[in-house]
């Protein structure tokens, strides 16, 4: 059975204040798994437009949600950033990130301490992602693809929705054979 993805569904896609925080265990995402164990009840990726990128000692960005609250992400991970493609985490991109739960920093900001590796991605620009989710059949079965941008050739230069709506086309198309 094909599942239906909604960029803007809270549920899945919840803005950053709607995360779950680190040092408490909200019901709405988490479920007992025996004991004092606790599993994620269902998935949740929180997608955020980077505003700014530093680097010292650590990647530390600067994001804004789809409500538009600005927070800080800060990668402490154990191998170091070595594995990290410094290059893609560029301002105007979508970083998003799986199971993200609130952080309180030593500096008294709230944001994301991201500690794993495999829970990120950074793909496309945010607003061309949330523009093009707009124009989606959530009826026909799709596969979310972060990161495919095309150059346009033509005189008048990018065209921005035929861009996106052929990367989506194709996106569809992959889905249909994958069933």
């Amino acid at each position: 059975m094909a599942t239906h993805v909604n960029l803007r569904d809270e549920r899945i896609f919840p803005a950053f204040l709607r995360c779950p925080h680190e040092s408490s265990i909200n019901p709405e995402f988490f479920r007992r798994a025996g004991g004092f164990l606790f599993q994620p009840r269902r998935h949740w990726c929180l997608l955020a437009e980077i505003t700014e990128v530093a680097y010292f000692i650590r990647l530390r960005l600067s994001v804004a949600d789809k409500s538009g609250v600005v927070f800080p992400i800060a990668f402490h991970l154990d191998g170091g950033d070595e594995d990290l493609d410094l290059d893609s985490f560029r301002e105007g991109h979508t970083i998003a990130i799986l199971y993200a739960r609130q952080h309180d920093f030593l500096d008294l900001t709230l944001g994301i301490r991201q500690e794993f590796r495999g829970g990120v991605k950074v793909g496309t620009k945010y607003r061309r992602l949330i523009y093009h989710a707009d124009f989606l059949d959530y009826s026909a079965p799709l596969i979310i693809v972060v990161g495919i941008e095309r150059q346009s050739s033509s005189a008048d230069g990018y065209n921005r929705r035929e861009e996106g709506l052929s990367c989506l086309r194709e996106a569809r198309r992959r889905a249909t054979q994958v069933r």
